[in-house]
């Protein structure tokens, strides 16, 4: 096999880590749950915390590193450190996925504010909700 087949065989296995299903455990004393708000550039985002805090949040390292990098973006509900009172300056750890945030939905662990921001950015509409969608929705003509 020659070097440029290697490399190209190389991009072809290229994969981001998507659907980690890593079951973390939360820390209350010093963690606590935030939304993206705002992406700001080299690893730092606005961050929402439960408490209704805005502050800056920095990707932790495992996030960051490239080969298994997982994507945050903006409205992505992530775990972070608790924000001191001076400082406003958090690390992110740990990004949740779809049904971890579906259960803290349905257990009433995150904030009304954090699940409304959450609803607005997210894109996936499920089926059943675009028939109830169309259900609410009548047309009058002129």
């Amino acid at each position: 096999m020659s070097y440029q087949s290697s490399i190209r065989n190389k991009k072809n296995n290229k994969s981001f880590n998507k659907t980690k299903e890593v079951k973390y455990k939360l820390n209350e004393e010093i963690e606590e749950y935030g939304i993206i708000q705002k992406l700001l550039g080299n690893c730092r985002c606005s961050v929402l915390s439960n408490m209704n805090v805005e502050c800056i949040g920095t990707i932790c390292g495992s996030l960051r590193k490239f080969n298994k990098r997982i994507l945050i973006e903006k409205g992505d509900i992530v775990i972070i450190t608790k924000p001191s009172e001076g400082n406003n300056k958090v690390i992110i750890n740990f990004k949740l996925n779809t049904e971890q945030i579906n259960n803290l939905m349905e257990e009433f662990k995150l904030n009304e504010k954090i699940i409304n921001l959450y609803k607005n950015n997210c894109a996936n509409i499920n089926d059943k909700e675009m028939v109830q969608l169309n259900d609410e929705m009548t047309f009058e003509s002129l």
